[in-house]
């Protein structure tokens, strides 16, 4: 399954970060994801330590948009890598990514908190992401739910 494709057309990004239980433990890992009011669909994500460098490899894929704008929360890692005239911050701001991150802990275990489905490594947070994405289209879904319906 390949990751989603930025499209040149995108002009509004919501960040947020979901945190995860890995091996057990609340790590400071997790997913910052980005979702497009547009499409309302998670655009892209990076998995790893809550820290300016996870925030700068996520800011990365979308830099060389010149027209978009980035909404956040009040974390101030996010106001150090996005610049301050492309940055909007407040839970205002972050509606649709939040209902996303809940709908995603609702759907998938890994994801929940406190839980016995826990991820054994980042890389398992990473696939679980890509392929909860590609589920989230509507097309994707029917071509597997035709597939195994027909078993």
């Amino acid at each position: 399954i390949p990751y989603p494709e930025i499209k040149e057309n995108v002009v509004d990004v919501e960040f947020d970060e979901v945190w995860h239980f890995v091996k057990k433990n609340l790590k400071k890992y997790g997913s910052l994801r980005q979702w497009t009011e547009i499409s309302k669909r998670v655009l892209f994500w990076v998995c790893g330590k809550r820290n300016v460098k996870t925030v700068r490899k996520l800011y990365e894929k979308f830099r060389h948009l010149e027209k978009c704008r980035f909404f956040t929360d009040n974390w101030r890692v996010f106001a150090k890598i996005i610049p301050q005239e492309k940055h909007f911050i407040g839970k205002e701001f972050t509606t649709f990514i939040e209902q996303n991150n809940s709908n995603t802990r609702n759907d998938v275990g890994r994801f929940t908190r406190r839980t016995k489905v826990v991820s054994q490594s980042i890389d398992m947070i990473d696939r679980t992401m890509k392929l909860w994405v590609h589920l989230e289209y509507e097309n994707n879904f029917r071509y597997y739910q035709d597939k195994f319906l027909s078993i």
